[in-house]
């Protein structure tokens, strides 16, 4: 059982900071039953095809629809001297099954709902480009687990353990006025061990944005854009289409509601972390849903978010010459807000 849910929980560290929200049907949830998997490939040739035509770190943005007249271009403006603190709190259940391949019968293996975790972020702009590029640095300022209604308390101690090398941690990021990031470097704490500090560095592959891309072009009400990219999470590469639409504009203070989907590029035993000849293929891998955040483009560290990550996956392990096909589902709500 603690072999399934290192898997459990790595898999979901993987998906951490995907920003969206399913129906109950797309996601599942702990507590729910567990669906065997869709035999097939997870992988679209087309989503692919598609993927291969990016650069490495490109994101790209476009303009589907300006929206309502008036219009005007929508910049962050980071002013050299701006802090702010923000706390983000996420609620994740997780489930887990098995299909025996000779009767094909499903059996649930877990269902856990997991306690909430928070985290402090101190973030400060050091200073602005000619090109009004800004030098943003954040650290990690506090960490937490608490209790949820239906959460394991015996989880408290191992997650807090778990979480406890993130304290301390600093980025520092290159960001232009439509949120695109230029540059990135991540600093772990000097308590950590090499190997964490290692895992903390590839972390730096799947922050592509630190907050969400707006459009080149002027933009009223109703404007929608698209905002692609390739990003490796740790076990996982997969392609993140965000649709984002304006809903409201008051001042600086802009609302912004998207849907973002996720496609499984590539991810194998060896990424999974799985035992030396182990082998891992996903036959099935389903992310979708919708999320929103308000932010005070004149005041960028003010925001707030409210967001429910789902994902579905299927795959087939092979261990010490025995096969098994393993379900998972996710559900991970992740609420931002600005602390005063």
């Amino acid at each position: 059982m603690s072999r399934w849910f290192g898997l459990t929980f790595f898999f979901s560290v993987s998906l951490f900071g995907c920003k969206k929200e399913v129906p109950p049907e797309a996601g599942g949830a702990a507590g729910g039953s567990v669906e065997a998997p869709t035999q097939g490939s997870a992988i679209d040739p087309a989503v692919s095809a598609l993927a291969a035509t990016f650069a490495p770190g490109e994101l790209r943005v476009t303009l589907v629809n300006p929206g309502a007249e008036p219009r005007q271009a929508l910049r962050y403006d980071y002013k050299p001297g701006t802090t702010g603190s923000l706390q983000v709190k996420t609620d994740s259940d997780m489930g887990m099954g098995m299909t025996d391949p000779t009767t094909g019968q499903a059996t649930q293996l877990m269902n856990i709902i997991m306690p909430s975790i928070l985290f402090d972020i101190e973030m400060s702009a050091e200073g602005v480009d000619a090109e009004n590029n800004a030098t943003l640095v954040s650290k990690v300022s506090a960490v937490g687990v608490e209790a949820r209604p239906g959460s394991m308390p015996e989880l408290i101690d191992t997650l807090t353990q778990q979480f406890a090398f993130i304290m301390g941690m600093s980025t520092r990021a290159t960001l232009s006025p439509t949120g695109r990031l230029i540059e990135q470097t991540i600093t772990p704490p000097s308590t950590i061990s090499a190997e964490l500090a290692e895992a903390m560095k590839m972390a730096e592959q799947a922050t592509q944005t630190v907050t969400l891309p707006l459009p080149e072009e002027p933009v009223g009400l109703g404007a929608t854009w698209t905002v692609m990219n390739v990003t490796q999470a740790n076990a996982l590469e997969v392609f993140v289409t965000q649709t984002a639409t304006l809903e409201s504009l008051e001042g600086d203070v802009a609302t912004v509601r998207f849907t973002v989907t996720q496609d499984l590029l590539r991810g194998d035993g060896a990424m999974m972390g799985l035992p030396p000849g182990s082998s891992l293929e996903f036959t099935l891998f389903r992310s979708e849903g919708a999320g929103q955040i308000q932010v005070d483009l004149s005041q960028p560290f003010v925001f707030s978010g409210d967001i429910l990550v789902g994902v579905q996956a299927g795959f087939d392990v092979t261990s010490n010459g025995e096969s098994q096909s393993v379900s998972m589902t996710m559900r991970t709500q992740t609420t931002t807000s600005t602390l005063p």
